[in-house]
């Protein structure tokens, strides 16, 4: 399994360094009604920035609008997908319909900070084993069934 995600991570970087305009984040369309399901990948990337504090403390940091407006992208759609979120359900409505274009953005806007993870041009990323918080098991699953995310589709 580690070399299937290590295999999509450096497919991921080489599109966000060779083309960033085509990237899209891989995400699964509800069978009942066809609804985009972004919640998932926005836990598994809340999951990824876990695994680099230091990474993620030098970003906020950077004085760049920007900069600033995705890492507010990513807190609004953190929220709406943990039930902590203070909009009105017009505006989870509204953020649950603008989530996979809010997430492209925001994930094209952090890649052209490449050069401050080091200045190398490529970036192969490391996958190291990690086990699902808690928190995150009990966020309720996005597909409907009424079960917490960690025991329906969490778990494949």
């Amino acid at each position: 399994m580690v070399v299937a995600l290590r295999r999509h991570y450096n497919g991921v970087a080489r599109t966000l360094e060779e083309e960033p305009g085509q990237y899209l984040p891989m995400l699964e369309l509800d069978e009942r009604d066809g609804a985009v399901v972004w919640k998932p990948w926005m836990l598994g990337f809340a999951r990824a920035v876990r695994l680099r504090p230091g990474a993620w403390s030098r970003i906020v940091s950077i004085d760049d609008l920007d900069v600033q407006e995705a890492l507010l992208v990513i807190k609004r759609l953190y929220h709406g997908t943990n039930g902590t979120s203070n909009l009105e359900p017009m505006g989870l409505d509204l953020l649950d319909e603008m989530a996979p274009m809010l997430i492209c953005g925001m994930v094209g806007e952090l890649s052209a900070l490449r050069p401050l993870r080091g200045g190398a041009k490529s970036c192969v990323w490391e996958v190291t084993e990690v086990s699902v918080s808690t928190a995150e098991e009990q966020v309720p699953c996005p597909c409907g069934s009424g079960r917490r995310y960690g025991r329906c589709c969490g778990t494949h």
